[in-house]
């Protein structure tokens, strides 16, 4: 199991999100691909992408699709939660 990124796109990030860390859109998709290709090249077959919230969904969605063009052919499966 890989651990859990508090990583948001988006500005709001304050005394309710203790811990927090905000990025520019683009930076937040290119982090979560450099976790899922190290989760890959790790030996991970299955990996699970999920936001909690409304932010971050579109970035996750766009990078995911890339993700699995890429994957797919080695048997390897990501899913979008």
């Amino acid at each position: 199991m890989a651990p859990i990124q508090p990583l948001a796109p988006t500005s709001l990030v304050g005394p309710k999100i203790p811990g927090g860390i905000a990025l520019p859109p683009e930076v937040f998709r290119k982090v979560n691909e450099a976790v899922v290709d190290s989760l890959i090249k790790g030996g991970f077959k299955n990996v699970i992408l999920m936001g909690d919230h409304g932010s971050g969904q579109e970035e996750l969605a766009k990078m995911a699709k890339i993700m699995e063009a890429q994957y797919a052919p080695e048997g390897i499966r990501r899913y979008l939660l």
